[in-house]
């Protein structure tokens, strides 16, 4: 395996190791492992960033999150919060809740607490947005469980 192979089994992973230990053969594995230094990983996941971050907004763009919580990529809560769920109901719910997780983990990350404030009454504005368009029972509960996790964090947050 050369490194241009590497590259690429690596890229078609999302630089995720769990993914590639799960579904690669060992011996393709232990040579990905061996070929990518610290510094060609770092790159090519910078890389990968900025591929996810020009789909941040076409639908489905929850993936975009689930790539950054899963690299510890905290750099782009604003980005995140300008451009908002896309797609379909259960794709902005998922982009709703995974910005959620994502916001809990700025917070411990040192951004500025105006701004944890601001993303969590983001998150609910977009969330009762969703909520005024859907009927059915269960999309309901789902969009109204997003902005009570929303309510409560923000709660907490004024209380201390």
């Amino acid at each position: 395996m050369d490194i241009e192979e590497a590259k690429q089994i690596f890229s078609r992973f999302d630089g995720f190791y769990f993914h590639m230990d799960r579904e690669l053969p060992r011996d393709q594995l232990i040579a990905i492992r061996e070929i990518v230094t610290p510094e060609m990983e770092s790159a090519w996941i910078e890389e990968l960033t900025i591929e996810k971050l020009r789909t941040l907004s076409e639908a489905g763009n929850q993936s975009v999150i689930y790539f950054l919580r899963g690299h510890s990529d905290y750099r782009f809560l604003n980005e995140l919060l300008t451009v908002g769920p896309i797609g379909v109901f259960r794709q902005q719910c998922a982009f709703l809740e995974n910005l959620l997780q994502y916001v809990d983990e700025c917070d411990q990350g040192g951004y500025a607490p105006s701004l944890i404030d601001t993303a969590l009454r983001t998150i609910i504005s977009e969330a009762e947005r969703i909520r005024r368009r859907v009927r059915a029972k269960k999309s309901i509960e789902r969009v109204e469980e997003i902005v009570a996790d929303a309510k409560a964090r923000l709660a907490a947050r004024q209380a201390t």
